[in-house]
């Protein structure tokens, strides 16, 4: 698997504009490497308008961030002394924490929904999940059959969204919503007399 990185902007009353793309898999020392790509993407574009970096709180990308804030005190507001202003100090001081405090919702949102999943409840449909999801890929037969299946379905008032059974990638949280989910809306073809038949036919042969 693959370490795609994306720069992206957040501008107001236009929205989000991706800056850069890069694959990241060659390095070795994220920390330093997030703060070099930064700083590339903050030269090019002036970090006069920027306003904070977000990301998520990775050790790596923690680290990375720590290095930007150290190079640009004046754009992040680490250890940076409130120049005179008609805003107060504690007014000032509030929207430098801000800024220093700013961090991915969706990395935290993550590790929630990890705790959730985690729950033996959660955990034992996830297992048997992806136990369907293993059984169906490793099968030549079976995995034809069931792409015979979806085909046929999608034909029906109602099945036109079906897809193939989504794997499950543990750093992405809403993976095992999209893996429960289509196993859930392939329902009707897992439990086919036929899909059984073969799901034991491979169980037997290995």
């Amino acid at each position: 698997m693959e370490s795609v990185w994306v720069f992206i902007a957040l501008i107001p009353k236009i929205g989000a504009i991706i800056l850069k793309s890069m694959n990241g898999s060659s390095a070795s020392h994220i920390g330093e490497w997030y703060c070099e790509q930064v700083d590339k993407v903050l030269i090019e574009y002036g970090p006069e308008h920027f306003g904070a970096i977000v990301s998520d709180n990775g050790g790596g990308c923690a680290r990375g961030r720590r290095l930007v804030t150290d190079k640009y005190p004046q754009l992040l507001g680490h250890r940076w002394t409130p120049p005179a202003s008609s805003a107060s100090s504690a007014e000032l001081w509030l929207q430098t924490d801000i800024v220093c405090l700013s961090r991915c919702m969706m990395h935290g949102f993550a590790l929630t929904m990890g705790s959730v999943f985690a729950h033996p409840w959660a955990a034992g449909i996830l297992k048997a999940c992806k136990a369907i999801f293993t059984t169906v890929t490793k099968s030549h037969n079976l995995r034809a059959w069931l792409k015979e299946q979806i085909k046929q379905l999608k034909k029906l008032p109602g099945y036109k969204h079906l897809t193939w059974l989504v794997q499950v990638a543990t750093i992405r949280f809403t993976t095992m919503y999209n893996c429960m989910k289509s196993v859930l809306d392939l329902q009707l073809a897992l439990t086919d007399d036929q899909c059984g038949q073969r799901t034991q036919g491979t169980a037997d042969q290995q």
